[in-house]
């Protein structure tokens, strides 16, 4: 079966679909039963973090499927990220470390620094309550004096030793991006950030392309239940089923609204993250999703979802991510 990719600029391929390792409510068993059954769906393209808390789990599925010669670690594209509180620039390295021995791996193919901003710094494991969320005796979040640009540099350095292939950003505004790109001597290879039919960020998605930085998607297929008391799904929005049961009669397959969804932001040059605990979903969404074609119709009939709809809105005083509002990559 053949995937969609993307090039980076450095000529590497990105898988256009990727497997998203958030747990949520997902315990490590779970997690690590999906992920083993992603690879062996077809999956090449993994998404982790640090402040995730599972890398350590992750890295034996990876190490075993490798062994077991399910999948060879030069084809394999795995991502990371950098948490707020390592941003000074000898955490940076100690976290990119600390990835690679939980993950069991000797270089990152991707390294992101997941939120442009600096957090005080009060330990080593994320999983330690207050390490990943540093806040005062009011609740508030404690921010760190560390510049973006020295943050970046760390980034660059990890480069250069071999320990990462490309870095990038993520939930970076178009002033940051920007600014960063006066400075970067390695260029961001791919910003992430949330992006559905909702809020499909179409200025940031042409200013990252006229710079040569991929965009990716998280949160691609939207959230159930309501935002701001407004109940709104967008795999339930009749213009998607509609298209879904087109597409169903014309190629025979079964295909479903997640799939539709997925395809708009693929046909977009957009890489995906989706997540999924269930094995007939996790193969599925690789499968079906790789099989189908939007029209340039059915693509602007998705495009005028577009009603600004933000599910992540991370609140730079307590350090929470709540749904609606505008989030500070929204400029």
């Amino acid at each position: 079966m053949s995937q969609p990719i993307a090039k980076l600029y450095t000529g590497a391929e990105i898988p256009l679909i990727a497997f998203g390792t958030y747990g949520g409510g997902d315990d490590a068993a779970t997690l690590a039963g999906a992920t083993r059954a992603a690879l062996e769906a077809g999956y090449r393209h993994f998404d982790l973090a640090e402040v995730y808390g599972n890398q350590a789990e992750l890295g034996q599925v990876f190490s075993k499927a490798i062994a077991d010669g399910v999948v060879k670690r030069s084809d394999l594209f795995i991502t990371s990220k950098v948490w707020n509180t390592k941003h000074d620039p000898k955490h940076v390295e100690e976290s990119c470390k600390k990835t690679l021995k939980d993950l069991q791996l000797d270089y990152l193919d991707l390294l992101l620094v997941h939120w442009p901003v600096s957090w005080k710094h009060t330990g080593e494991d994320l999983r330690v309550e207050g390490n990943s969320t540093p806040r005062d005796q009011n609740g508030n979040v404690i921010t760190a004096p560390v510049p973006l640009h020295k943050t970046w540099a760390a980034f660059e350095n990890l480069v250069d030793a071999g320990l990462v292939k490309h870095i990038g950003i993520s939930n970076f505004p178009s002033v940051l991006i920007l600014d960063l790109l006066t400075y970067a001597r390695i260029r961001p290879a791919v910003n992430q950030v949330e992006r559905h039919p909702y809020l499909a960020q179409n200025s940031l998605l042409q200013l990252v392309k006229d710079n040569g930085i991929h965009l990716s998607a998280y949160t691609p297929l939207g959230r159930p239940g309501k935002i701001n008391n407004v109940s709104k799904e967008i795999i339930k929005e009749p213009v998607v089923e509609a298209i879904a049961k087109e597409l169903k009669q014309q190629t025979g397959l079964v295909v479903n609204t997640g799939h539709v969804l997925l395809r708009w932001h693929i046909e977009r040059g957009v890489s995906v993250l989706p997540k999924s605990s269930n094995p007939h979903r996790i193969k599925s969404n690789l499968q079906i999703t790789s099989q189908i074609r939007l029209t340039e119709e059915q693509l602007k009939r998705i495009d005028n979802l577009d009603c600004g709809l933000r599910y992540n809105d991370l609140d730079l005083k307590t350090g929470t991510v709540r749904p609606g509002g505008r989030a500070i990559y929204e400029i």
